[in-house]
């Protein structure tokens, strides 16, 4: 998925929260986690995912009340992953969301290298008070695929240029096991902003 230009998205409504509208600017992986049985289906999403030069703008009128995530990866199996040098603004959640994707018998990675992140002033503080924010890695439904070294896959997070807006942001979460974080240039304005917050051992 590249060379992108994505802007004027609007949010639409979950049956299950209809006050708050989902809005997603590329979206890679399987709504089954979240819908149906919503349990982790093995399999469902493999292979190489490249995502490199996309422009995304996701500005709302209502951010306080947008689930939003420019680009979000998640349930995914064994995926040999690469985001790239995109360019993200205004998005009222995470900017970068990978969520909940494990490894395979073959392995897998995700890098996110190179991408420049400027969030919304303003987010939903669901599911928690922490938003809008820049990049967010690592486990969220299973805990405790983080600290296992046999379910979790590799993240590295590298030369990010990340600007948060908002009180509560997060410039870089991290919550798993074994992530490499280096040379990103993170900048936070908010007064109770984390520049970078990293959970999990041996990162």
């Amino acid at each position: 998925i590249a060379g992108n230009r994505i802007t004027g998205v609007r949010p639409h409504h979950a049956p299950d929260r209809p006050q708050i509208g989902l809005q997603h600017g590329i979206l890679v992986g399987t709504l089954l986690p979240i819908k149906g049985s919503g349990q982790y289906q093995p399999g469902a999403v493999v292979g190489t995912v490249t995502i490199a030069d996309n422009d995304i703008d996701l500005s709302t009128e209502a951010p306080t009340k947008t689930m939003a995530q420019g680009i979000f990866v998640f349930g995914t199996t064994g995926i040999n992953a690469r985001i790239a040098r995109n360019t993200i603004t205004n998005c009222a959640r995470n900017s970068i969301e990978v969520l909940d994707n494990y490894l395979s018998n073959d392995g897998g990675f995700i890098v996110i290298q190179d991408n420049k992140i400027v969030t919304a002033t303003e987010g939903v503080a669901l599911p928690s008070p922490q938003t809008p924010n820049g990049i967010v890695a690592g486990y969220f439904r299973d805990t405790t695929a983080a600290v296992d070294p046999k379910r979790f896959i590799r993240h590295v997070v590298l030369h990010n240029s990340v600007r948060t807006r908002g009180k509560t942001s997060i410039g870089v979460g991290v919550f798993t096991d074994g992530a490499l974080v280096r040379n990103n240039h993170v900048v936070t304005e908010g007064p109770e902003a984390h520049a970078i917050r990293a959970v999990g051992s041996n990162t």
